[in-house]
């Protein structure tokens, strides 16, 4: 830890502490007063005696100083992990959600209606409006856009949804370079006539190609503020300043007014640093799948004093502090403290005994006062030092139970939110006109057309392990992975199915309990399907059902989360069973974890605890899954899961 974090204008803001030290400093002048005292009254009577007390005096001047850096340092720590924390996931989380767009662009822009409206030089107001609505649709389940621009490869709008927005030709430079480019998609976080309204646009461009031709570019506008509010929203935690930067330090976007968009903290960057008031991180993203985005970087940062004043005492921690010692988490420097502190107090209590038998034998009363008080000294220290290093341990199995805590709700935040893009997947895909021409027309019907098109999709989107579609009498008549080509003419069974089928909404979809199913090779994962209505939308002719790949998506969410070597996780249910957990793990997918029947967590609070399992005492941090925009939030679907991480102590 940097001198300048550890400098004494940080500790001034640590009342606590400042108490200890005051108390000890106090009780260190204490004892060396009665030091000299007793040297100068008891003469050459106890001589020997007060010189070894004066020793112990220096020792204890000397633990005192070790007891306070310690008792600094183990808040800094703390307080350090929570802003980096925060700064690492603010980037990354954006990250992760931009990379599912770069596959929403390329996706969308081999759409068959896209491209045969392109391909019509003259189309109607019906096809107009056609192609206006299906957008309109895109948008309504992919809620992360606020405008999608339709053009022709010389920068002509064709269709852009967003009423507002009046442009009828760009001439942004992005047009040229998603022509000239091989890549999949282009990306843009800048000023863009595209949404000339706005200072910033981040936006996903990709061609649409008929064949090898080139017939327009597609435009997605991805919200940005929205979602880093919602980022920042998540994170905040004692008035936190949190931040996205670019890759050269300037402010995008922030939780507090008081930062500037204009300012630069690039000398920040990558590395902890503290002013007299602040602790401040900035974290590069990892990236995540071999997407790095526009180089972005997190940034937090935290003021002393808030931080500091709010911190609370555990209370219950159901495990002793001479238990604590005992394991990895106190550090052989604190158990060492403790131990020096025991054998001052042993020394002064000899002193005291030594030079009571000194006075006796020699009938020096005049000891007995400095010895009373040597006694009262003693017992002053021994106190003080022992809440000292309560404290200590204290903070520190708090931050050990935060970041087990933190980690949880990350983990099921990333669940939600991959959860989310499952719900618009299925939504998406059922509204098809291919499939609903064939499903609407049994005369029209080619199941080795709707093959090619689900093992097309199922291609480019791999969290599925299958993609199929069923008609109105519930037979699956289609699969995307020719290894399930078993279930065609099977009816698929379950109240999510019924209701698919009972439903013209386009907005609604169905998920299937986290269950076992021969869909999924008998192992429990979830289903999404939805339903798929005749083109004039009044008929119920079919469904599509998605089989979500759960056991290496959840267990990679967890892996990635959490440190494998001191660290286990599960997604259990609320009634405890285990659905899903890291690749270390030693509860099993199907078990009972008692201790979530016992939590009270609400979507604002996570709970730590130390618990005991089987003899055996962990650390954990449990937290439950609350929604995503719309994802669990009044869209009709309630699925409660609990992530807990576990520390095996």
């Amino acid at each position: 830890m940097s001198n300048e974090i550890m400098s004494p204008n940080v500790v001034e803001h640590m009342s606590d502490i400042n108490n200890y030290k005051n108390t000890l400093t106090s009780l260190s002048k204490s004892l060396q007063k009665t030091v000299l005292t007793g040297k100068i009254s008891s003469l050459d009577v106890a001589e020997t005696l007060f010189t070894f007390m004066e020793e112990t005096q220096k020792e204890f001047a000397s633990l005192q100083e070790e007891l306070v850096k310690h008792l600094v340092t183990e808040n800094i720590r703390k307080l350090s992990f929570s802003v980096q924390s925060r700064a690492q996931v603010v980037v990354e989380i954006l990250v992760r959600n931009l990379f599912e767009r770069t596959a929403d662009v390329g996706f969308l822009a081999t759409d068959d209606d896209l491209i045969d409206f392109l391909n019509n030089p003259d189309n109607s107001q019906e096809n107009i409006q056609f192609i206006k609505e299906r957008l309109h649709e895109y948008v309504l389940k992919y809620s992360v856009y606020d405008e999608i621009i339709l053009l022709r490869p010389d920068g002509e709008v064709v269709i852009n949804l967003d009423d507002t927005n009046t442009i009828v030709k760009s001439k942004d430079k992005i047009i040229q370079e998603v022509l000239e480019t091989n890549d999949d998609f282009c990306e843009l976080f800048r000023y863009s006539d595209l949404q000339p309204r706005k200072e910033k646009s981040l936006i996903y461009v990709a061609k649409i190609k008929d064949v090898n031709k080139t017939i327009g570019i597609l435009c997605l506008c991805f919200k940005i503020d929205d979602e880093m509010k919602m980022i920042f929203d998540k994170l905040d935690l004692f008035d936190m300043k949190l931040a996205l930067l670019s890759h050269s330090g300037e402010v995008l976007s922030n939780n507090k007014k008081s930062m500037q968009t204009q300012e630069n903290l690039s000398h920040y960057t990558n590395d902890t640093h503290s002013t007299n008031t602040n602790l401040s991180y900035i974290a590069k993203s990892e990236g995540y799948q071999g997407y790095t985005g526009q180089n972005w970087h997190g940034f937090a940062s935290s003021e002393y004093q808030k931080s500091f004043n709010n911190a609370k005492k555990i209370e219950n921690l159901n495990i002793s502090f001479s238990e604590l010692e005992k394991t990895n988490i106190i550090s052989k420097e604190l158990k060492n403290i403790r131990m020096r502190s025991e054998e001052i107090i042993d020394d002064l209590a000899d002193v005291v005994i030594n030079g009571e038998i000194i006075a006796s034998k020699r009938k020096v009363y005049s000891l007995n006062p400095i010895l009373d008080n040597i006694r009262v000294v003693s017992e002053s220290i021994h106190n003080t030092i022992k809440k000292s290093i309560e404290y200590i341990y204290n903070i520190v199995i708090q931050a050990s139970l935060n970041n087990t805590a933190f980690k949880a709700s990350l983990c099921v935040d990333i669940m939600d939110r991959n959860l989310y893009e499952r719900a618009n997947d299925c939504r998406w895909w059922a509204l098809n006109t291919t499939f609903r021409k064939m499903l609407n027309d049994k005369e029209l019907l080619d199941t080795k057309k709707i093959t090619s098109i689900l093992e097309y999709i199922n291609s480019l989107y791999t969290v599925y392990t299958n993609i199929f579609i069923y008609d109105k009498e519930r037979n699956i008549i289609a699969v995307s992975n020719s290894s399930q080509n078993i279930f065609i003419g099977k009816k698929v069974n379950g109240e999510a199915f019924a209701k698919s089928l009972s439903n013209i909404d386009s907005q609604l979809y169905y998920v299937t309990p986290f269950e076992k199913t021969e869909l999924y090779d008998n192992k429990p994962t979830y289903i999404y399907c939805a339903s798929i209505t005749s083109l004039d939308e009044n008929n119920n002719i079919g469904g599509i059902g998605i089989v979500f790949d759960s056991e290496p998506e959840f267990k990679a969410i967890m892996d990635e989360t959490i440190d494998a070597k001191i660290q286990m996780s599960m997604f259990c249910s609320d009634d405890g069973i285990v659905l899903s957990t890291s690749t270390i793990c030693d509860f099993k997918i199907g078990e009972v974890f008692e201790p979530i029947k016992e939590l009270e967590i609400t979507n604002e609070k996570n709970h730590t605890k130390i618990i005991n399992i089987k003899n055996q005492k962990y650390l954990m941090g449990a937290a439950k899954s609350n929604h995503y925009r719309e994802y669990k939030n009044n869209d009709g679907y309630t699925n409660t899961v609990y992530c807990v991480i576990l520390s095996k102590i």
